[in-house]
């Protein structure tokens, strides 16, 4: 048996771009016409072969659709090709064909990692991996594209979103998502690079959830017109922000208010609620008209979001407002006419 064509072009999983063809010859090369053997190739490395078997017409056998399925990108594989060891001729001898690589070619890109644990404004806790398959599974070590991210869904930003693929895999390492609500749910996209090498399918991911993460308590309504023993004018509201100014809609402290002045506070305390605490009747009461003074606010210490630094307002001032006259000094030691 003599490969009188060599296959060549492999590419794994399709049909080799040279179809190999083993010819039955004597010793001095002519085609015995007569042999009519199913010939077999088998290969000598970890994948397989499809189509790999075909009977002989006058001599010769010419195969039709006979593809390599590498294991690996860039294996090389030797085909042997053999007759049957009943055939009309006795068993000859197999041959074997020149040695060949299967280069494993990309057809999609998949989220081999999914991305998860969304903080806004940081990086995910699990950054995406997106790897470049062919239709059998097998990685694209070629593969070197720029690998981008997009949204598909979510009304936030994406930074870091693109990674070049080393050995056909993507790994990205800072992807962030800054959400524009607390507890959006995104969804993001893979494409490769349209303008080079092979142009991908695009691939979506699974779902994820951001949370917005406070860090910070502000004052969005500041408070104001404070007169002695009675409700601020203005009742203050605090916030629950993160460093970007996300509201954390997830906060659910009680929040206290202190001051530093020589009055007192009452109905210092709230609860929020959806990161919002909102005061309905705070007062501030001193015995100096004037009197200024400031107002801090603070979180529980062991909240749900850790312990927050306190932020303070101010200086603020408290008016003290007559209600009534009185004789602070009561006449005595009367004399007529005088």
């Amino acid at each position: 048996l003599v490969f009188t064509i060599q296959p060549s072009g492999v590419i794994s999983g399709q049909a080799f771009s040279t179809q190999p063809v083993v010819t039955a010859q004597d010793g001095v090369g002519m085609i015995d016409t007569d042999f009519s053997d199913l010939v077999t190739i088998r290969e000598n490395s970890d994948g397989t072969l499809s189509n790999a078997s075909i009977e002989a017409i006058n001599g010769v056998a010419t195969f039709i659709n006979t593809s390599y399925t590498a294991s690996i990108d860039g294996e090389s594989v030797t085909l042997v090709a053999d007759d049957a060891l009943s055939g009309v001729e006795g068993d000859l001898p197999s041959v074997m064909a020149v040695s060949l690589n299967s280069d494993v070619v990309a057809t999609r890109l998949v989220f081999s990692v999914q991305p998860a644990s969304s903080v806004s404004g940081a990086p995910l806790g699990v950054q995406p991996v997106v790897t470049a398959l062919d239709d059998s599974g097998r990685v694209d070590t070629d593969f070197s594209e720029p690998v981008t991210i997009a949204l598909s869904l979510g009304a936030g930003t994406l930074t870091n979103p693109t990674r070049a693929a080393v050995n056909g895999v993507a790994a990205f390492a800072q992807l962030t998502y800054t959400a524009s609500i607390d507890r959006e749910d995104f969804i993001i996209t893979a494409n490769d690079d349209d303008g080079a090498g092979s142009n991908l399918p695009i691939v979506t991911a699974n779902n994820v959830i951001s949370d917005i993460l406070a860090t910070q308590l502000v004052f969005s309504v500041v408070p104001s017109g404070s007169v002695s023993g009675q409700p601020f004018v203005t009742q203050p509201i605090v916030v629950a922000r993160d460093s970007l100014g996300g509201l954390d809609t997830d906060f659910t402290d009680v929040l206290t208010l202190s001051e530093d002045g020589d009055g007192s506070l009452s109905n210092a305390n709230v609860q929020t609620v959806n990161g919002v605490g909102t005061f309905n009747d705070l007062i501030y009461t001193t015995a100096v008209d004037g009197a200024s003074f400031h107002i801090t606010v603070d979180d529980e210490a062991g909240g749900n979001e850790g312990d927050l630094d306190p932020v303070r307002v101010g200086p603020l001032t408290s008016d003290i407002a007559a209600t009534r006259l009185v004789f602070s000094i009561q006449p005595s030691g009367s004399t007529s006419g005088k």
